[in-house]
């Protein structure tokens, strides 16, 4: 009975022989670049200027991006670990020791290709302005406008209004214009 006993009391007892949570733990992350100061950004939060530290959540993973004018972004990934060894942290020994995979996390940047250039737009051309277009040299008298009572001088009668004569005094006629001496037959 004294084994029950002690069985029945090994159970009341509530030991947790599962690992620990790391959650809210923290851990410290070195950050490095070449050319150094890029700006690094990690997906969790905390972000700096490289070289650089900061303390990251250890409970997930993340990535630490990199951006620096003049050259190409870069993303690495970076895993939370136990030590192989089983160490405990000495201020929190319920929480085992968390460490980065890769710690430092290093990115090489490449230079930016230049931007490519622009192929210049034509630039528009200045418009010549418009030539009168040339008449064209009739051997007959353009018609003058009838005066009020008097003939045409083309010889066609009058409308009576000096200002409804086709065409204007200026202006020969079109070549199509039947003039008396081309009148169809």
């Amino acid at each position: 009975m004294a084994g029950a006993a002690s069985l029945a009391a090994c159970g009341s007892l509530g030991l947790d022989f599962s690992l620990p949570s790391r959650s809210g733990v923290t851990a410290p992350l070195r950050i490095e670049s070449d050319p150094p100061g890029a700006e690094a950004k990690t997906s969790v939060g905390p972000g700096c200027r490289t070289p650089c530290a900061v303390n990251v959540p250890a409970d997930r993973e993340f990535t630490v991006s990199f951006t620096l004018n003049g050259y190409l972004p870069a993303t690495e990934t970076v895993k939370p670990v136990l030590p192989d060894d089983g160490r405990v942290d000495v201020e929190a020994p319920t929480q085992p020791m968390v460490e980065f995979s890769p710690n430092p996390v290093y990115a090489a940047l490449q230079p930016a290709p230049p931007p490519p250039k622009q192929r210049a737009k034509p630039k528009p051309r200045a418009q010549a302005p418009a030539r009168p277009r040339p008449q064209p040299q009739s051997a007959e008298p353009v018609p003058q406008p009838a005066q009020q009572g008097q003939p045409a001088a083309s010889g066609w009668p009058s409308s009576g209004q000096a200002s409804s004569t086709w065409p204007a005094p200026s202006q020969p006629p079109p070549p199509a214009w039947p003039t008396p001496q081309q009148t169809p037959r």
